[in-house]
């Protein structure tokens, strides 16, 4: 059976480096095999570090679709452009359009 993690609407710019520690930590305790999240992530300047980050620090298979706070600070058509140039081995994106 397939163990997924599944975190919504994380926020990580609000996270102190002391809490970014104990998401990660939580998440590597729970073991999954891949990781969904359903928007939110960061914001815009920043999202692609974030995205970085999850993978270098949980290495899993990690799936996602952005939400209006990933779009943040920038157009999506630059969201879309940035984020991915460079795409992370193990992080697949999915595209959810918002309104």
């Amino acid at each position: 059976m397939t163990r997924a993690v599944w975190l919504t609407d994380i926020h990580i710019n609000f996270l102190k480096p002391v809490q970014l520690e104990k998401f990660y930590q939580l998440i590597t305790d729970s073991q999954p095999d891949c990781i969904l999240i359903s928007g939110d992530i960061g914001e815009a300047p920043r999202l692609k570090y974030y995205l970085q980050q999850l993978e270098s620090r949980l290495p899993v298979p990690i799936y996602f679709v952005l939400g209006n706070h990933d779009y943040y600070g920038a157009s999506q058509q630059d969201v879309v452009n940035g984020a991915w140039t460079t795409e992370p081995s193990g992080v697949k994106p999915g595209f959810a359009t918002t309104a």
